[in-house]
């Protein structure tokens, strides 16, 4: 995992605003970020510090971030149709509802982050970290995953219907109700995980659970 590069100084800025083909470098941003129109594109972050930054709804087709990194932001809601990111880490994010579809993303780290209902579907992932997040009903579902963890997070209900993966771990990880979950082939999981899997690899195998017993029934 390679950790976001941030230059030595950092900009101050309290009223960011994000339009079309805007382009911050070496800032730090703070409070609300003015987003003037809906879906502004090609937006370009690089070496920037966002802390307690407010983009709640905020829609961005075809971001690209390198060397950013997000601390105790409000993120809520937010939509990155194809984004890119290289280097970049969330800490402490409030992120339900965070749509990240159709894009790349290498070298991430989510720590403490809320993010149930997130959108990962179509999207390619490679060296990414989930650690003690909140992820319950995400969609994976068609995600390529390749050397990503997931630790110690809440993934209960969350699909992974076709989600192509290499050398996924999911240790510590709450894994009931994964819908999808015989996609996991080659995932790796702690011996204390066994159970609590086991139920949805039946379901999306189509094996049910059944303690009555017909020979009983004859006789």
């Amino acid at each position: 995992m390679h950790a976001p590069r941030l230059p030595e100084a950092l900009q101050p800025c309290e009223h960011a605003v994000l339009d079309d083909e805007e382009v911050w470098e070496g800032l730090l941003v703070t409070g609300p970020v003015d987003v003037p129109r809906p879906n502004p594109e090609h937006v370009e972050l690089s070496g920037c510090h966002l802390r307690g930054a407010q983009l709640t709804g905020c829609e961005l087709d075809r971001v690209s971030m390198v060397d950013v990194v997000f601390d105790d932001c409000e993120l809520s809601g937010v939509v990155w149709q194809e984004a890119r990111l290289s280097r970049v880490q969330f800490n402490r994010c409030r992120m339900s509802g965070f749509v990240a579809t159709q894009g790349t993303a290498e070298h991430v780290a989510f720590t403490d982050c809320k993010l149930d209902g997130a959108n990962f579907r179509m999207s390619s992932w490679r060296t990414v970290d989930w650690v003690r997040c909140e992820l319950p009903g995400a969609d994976f579902a068609s995600a390529a995953l390749k050397d990503v963890r997931i630790l110690a997070s809440n993934l209960q209900g969350a699909v992974v219907s076709k989600v192509k993966l290499d050398g996924l771990k999911l240790h510590g990880s709450d894994l009931a109700d994964i819908r999808g979950a015989d996609a996991l082939r080659g995932a790796i999981i702690g011996s204390d995980q066994i159970i609590s899997l086991a139920g949805s690899l039946f379901a999306a195998m189509g094996v049910s659970v059944d303690d009555e017993d017909d020979a009983d029934e004859a006789t």
